[in-house]
């Protein structure tokens, strides 16, 4: 099965925000294989980071899924980044905490957490903390 990524560069802003939101095609089978995320900031400050289903997706650009082997087909899964209306949580799957002071960076294999069928809506979520510098997410997911 083809692997795909999605990247995002968002400028911080108040919790919550989103930061990208992937869609299973109808009759389709997504699952999440991989997260990375980094920021930095010069002022220590906690926030935390969630995957979180959503029964309503947000609003905002779409982004195309680009594969990680270019001989692999056009993913028919949607992604969205650039949010400018939040969507509706009715789960959520995964969150970590941190204080960030400088950079943080960290790759999460998340090749058992999550599942997507039948136009199923995930997305990864600052849920807490005022993060004004740049965070830059990239999502892997296997179609």
């Amino acid at each position: 099965m083809p692997i795909y990524t999605v990247r995002n560069l968002t400028t911080g802003a108040a919790a919550p925000k989103t930061h990208i939101t992937i869609t299973a095609p109808a009759n389709g089978r997504v699952k999440l294989r991989g997260l990375l995320f980094k920021t930095g900031t010069t002022n220590a400050a906690s926030y935390e980071w969630e995957i979180q289903r959503l029964s309503v997706n947000a609003t905002g650009s779409a982004q195309t899924p680009n594969p990680t082997n270019p001989d692999d087909i056009a993913s028919r899964t949607t992604a969205l980044s650039a949010i400018t209306a939040e969507g509706t949580s009715s789960a959520s799957l995964w969150e970590i905490g941190a204080n960030v002071l400088g950079s943080f960076s960290l790759w999460v294999p998340l090749d058992k957490l999550a599942e997507l069928v039948n136009s199923g809506i995930l997305a990864f979520v600052k849920t807490v903390g005022t993060l004004t510098s740049q965070i830059h997410t990239t999502l892997f997911f296997e179609e």
